[in-house]
């Protein structure tokens, strides 16, 4: 039997992925080269920048092996194939060995921005440090739940990936915490941005240094939007039927993050 709508976006995701993966990949060297070996000014926030680095070049590979299966396809196309029951079992297996570094890919980046904030921030009080701290915290917390409850949903393991398994799999559990860990992360984003913004510009600093800051920050903005984006993309997930466009969206999304 040979399925007839096969619209594929295989090569729009592989594309998405490699390039934006590997521009982040180029900014993150180019970063940790000049912090370490030209200024010689290394901290533990190049150290989170690295980890989320490599989890991000982890998330893109697993994303090209499922590529390589199927995903990307309608998943009725690739069930219709010899051997298409198989390839959809190893594509599911493949999200659920790579979610941890999925979550490790968005979420170390905004540990990496508080440091780096308490590092400009000297022994300075404009602003609650508390404040940033905890809201880090709360979103370290519900990304780190979301990673347990998408192991933890199913009573016997095989059933994650072996949809005809009998695990009482309750998938709910993993979507609520799924969504409210990203909704948080939007949260977090837009605060990470304003409060610090509105404090550097209140110390004695160079105007140039005040506009870097500023720019910096600023960019958190933009990982708000992505996430925003993101959260849309899961909604409509939830609701699909078939989840081969809907996890596309997901993994691009996934994919401009980190970047």
């Amino acid at each position: 039997y040979q399925y007839k709508d096969d619209h594929s976006r295989q090569l729009q995701l592989c594309i998405t992925s490699w390039v934006l993966t590997g521009l982040a990949t180029s900014i993150v060297i180019t970063k940790l080269v000049t912090t370490v070996f030209v200024n010689k000014t290394p901290g533990w926030d190049d150290l989170m920048i690295f980890f989320a680095m490599i989890a991000s070049l982890v998330t893109t590979s697993l994303i090209q092996a499922s590529i390589n299966l199927g995903f990307g396809r309608p998943w009725m196309a690739v069930a219709a194939e010899v051997g298409g029951a198989q390839k959809f079992v190893q594509m599911v297996k493949l999200d659920t060995y790579g979610y941890p570094f999925t979550v490790i890919a968005y979420s170390l980046p905004n540990v990496a921005i508080l440091i780096l904030i308490e590092r400009l921030a000297g022994r300075t009080k404009t602003f609650s440090r508390n404040f940033l701290r905890i809201t880090v915290a709360i979103q370290i917390i519900l990304a780190i739940t979301s990673v347990i409850s998408k192991y933890a949903k199913c009573r016997v393991v095989e059933a994650l990936w072996q949809l005809s398994s009998e695990g009482g799999c309750d998938n709910k559990i993993f979507n609520y915490t799924f969504y409210a860990a990203n909704c948080f992360t939007i949260f977090t984003d837009i605060v990470l941005a304003i409060v610090p913004i509105h404090a550097f510009w209140k110390l004695q600093m160079e105007l140039q240094k005040k506009l870097e800051v500023t720019f910096l920050l600023g960019l958190t903005f933009l990982s708000a939007i992505f996430t925003t984006m993101k959260v849309y993309y899961i909604y409509k997930f939830f609701d699909a039927q078939d989840f081969g466009p809907g996890g596309v969206d997901l993994s691009e999304q996934n994919s401009v993050i980190p970047v």
